[in-house]
C-alpha cells in the first residue's frame, strides 16, 4: 500500500494482497452470491473454486488479536486464499511467518516457492481489531 492505494507489482503480490484482503470490507465471505463480494468473483460463475472469499480479512475482524490466534489465521485464512496458486500450478509451497509486531497489527510475510525457487517473497501489515473490539 502506498498512499492508501494498492501498489501494483509486475509479480504475484498483488494476487496474493487480493486474495487476503481484496474482498469489499462488507462482505463476510460467508454467501457466494452477496452483493458485497469482489467484482472479481461476477467473473467466475462457471469455476466457483476461483472466487475470492478473503478469509483471512473476515478472520482478523472477527477473532481478538492474540498470538494464540496466529495459527488460526495461517490455517483458515492465509493458506485457503492462496491455494488458487497452487491449484494453478503457479507455486507448489508457502511459507508463511506470522508476527504481531505492536498492539492490533499483525505481520505477514509470505514467501511462495515452485521447484525450490523463489516465486515471489512479500509482507503485508494489517491492522487486526475485530469487530466485538470496536
Amino acid at each position: 500500500m502506498t498512499g492508501g492505494l494498492i501498489k501494483m507489482t509486475g509479480g504475484f503480490e498483488s494476487a496474493a494482497f487480493i486474495s487476503l484482503f481484496g474482498g469489499n470490507d462488507e462482505d463476510d465471505g460467508t454467501d457466494s452470491k452477496a452483493p458485497l463480494e469482489w467484482w472479481g468473483n461476477k467473473l467466475e460463475d462457471d469455476n466457483p473454486d476461483r472466487k475470492l472469499t478473503s478469509r483471512t480479512q473476515n478472520i482478523l475482524r472477527g477473532f481478538p488479536a492474540t498470538p494464540g490466534n496466529l495459527n488460526r489465521i495461517e490455517q483458515a485464512g492465509i493458506r485457503p486464499d492462496l491455494a488458487w496458486m497452487q491449484a494453478e500450478g503457479i507455486v507448489d509451497e508457502f511459507i508463511i511467518n506470522l508476527s504481531i509486531p505492536e498492539k492490533n497489527k499483525i505481520k505477514m510475510e509470505i514467501e511462495a516457492l515452485k521447484d525450490r525457487e523463489t516465486v515471489f517473497n512479500t509482507q503485508f501489515e494489517k491492522n487486526w481489531i475485530a469487530q466485538s473490539q470496536k
